[in-house]
């Protein structure tokens, strides 16, 4: 990876910090169990800035579109086996 892509863009001082975050999804009528995702994403040690380049947005938006796909599958297999939720 190219040095000058480690140093934090807003304040041109820090360098980022590559960090994976755990996320606790709820989705109120959809019961999926531990439905958690990842969130890719970096923070500047001088200013604290929270960020994400275009990586790490491309494999967020993969992230989420992955549990949209699990999501309509688990709701269509509630209709095809009459599963309802509340």
């Amino acid at each position: 990876m190219n040095q000058s892509l480690l140093i934090c863009p807003i304040c041109l001082d820090g360098r980022l910090e590559n960090l994976i975050e755990k996320i606790q999804i709820d989705l109120g009528s959809i019961t999926l169990d531990n439905i958690e995702i990842e969130s890719h994403f970096s923070i500047c040690d001088t200013c604290g800035c929270e960020q994400a380049n275009a990586t790490q947005i491309s494999q967020n938006k993969n992230i989420m579109l992955e549990l949209k796909h699990r999501i309509l599958q688990e709701q269509a297999n509630n209709i095809l086996y009459g599963k309802h939720t509340v």
